[in-house]
């Protein structure tokens, strides 16, 4: 590879465990015009460079993941409009 040369990069939409794509790594080297988060791209490079997928991994069976959403307009807003607080029980 020299400097300004086009190579494309692409990573399966899933791993062999069934992760899905999350993002890549950039581990050395230098680029230009790199989205992290597209699973297939041309990328400029400036140097050799060493990509990584990076797959999504699964959140331990006792962890919740939650979104709350307020009708009201008060997203992330507490009482007076100081931040919110929570706490999981």
């Amino acid at each position: 590879m020299k400097s300004g040369d086009n190579v494309m990069i692409s990573a399966d939409a899933t791993n062999a465990s069934g992760a899905p794509f999350e993002r890549w790594e950039l581990l050395s080297g230098n680029v230009l015009s790199f989205n992290p988060t597209m699973r297939s791209q041309s990328v400029t490079v400036n140097s050799n460079a060493i990509f990584e997928p990076i797959y999504r991994t699964t959140l331990p069976a006792n962890t919740v993941e939650l979104k709350v959403e307020s009708s009201d307009h008060s997203v992330g807003r507490g009482r007076g409009g100081s931040p919110a607080k929570s706490r999981m029980i």
